[in-house]
């Protein structure tokens, strides 16, 4: 005797392992506000070539600001897994396990993941933002996998 099929009705939900996205704000932000970064960028190497009489200077200069500026200018890769969080940037990747994180918090962006129990002032250097299209999606991911240790 064969099984019955099942319907999707009466199925359970199946839990998402993975959950990933690529941001990249230059594309996503206001066209304004790219145009009038891309040009500041490129204003401030030119007076930095010009006031040191130098083009390297200004070269210089567009590398810094460039490199700095490089999770807007440039798509970021996430992937969220079981196992933690993995980055694509340029030619980076670096992985983050979940035990790492001990708090959350939703921003309007993305969710912010950090290793301190309490804001502390190295969040920035030590903690991890994830810029999310789809921020309810994301925290409920990263939810299920931090909230389980809190």
């Amino acid at each position: 005797m064969k099984d019955a099929p099942s319907h999707p009705a009466t199925t359970a939900p199946i839990a998402e392992t993975e959950y990933g996205w690529t941001s990249h704000p230059l594309t996503q932000e206001a066209p304004a506000r790219s145009v009038a970064l891309i040009a500041i960028v490129v204003s401030v190497s030119v007076i930095a070539g010009g006031s040191f009489e130098h083009p390297l200077y200004g070269l210089a200069s567009l590398l810094l600001l460039v490199g700095s500026m490089s999770r807007y200018l440039f798509p970021t890769r996430y992937t969220l897994t079981d196992e933690g969080v993995t980055t694509n940037h340029l030619l980076w990747s670096a992985r983050h396990p979940w035990h790492r994180f001990v708090r959350f918090e939703q921003g309007p962006q993305g969710v912010f993941l950090s290793p301190f129990k309490e804001a502390s002032r190295l969040d920035s250097f030590r903690g991890l933002y994830l810029r999310c299209p789809d921020n309810q999606k994301c925290f409920a991911f990263v939810a299920a996998r931090v909230g389980e240790r809190t």
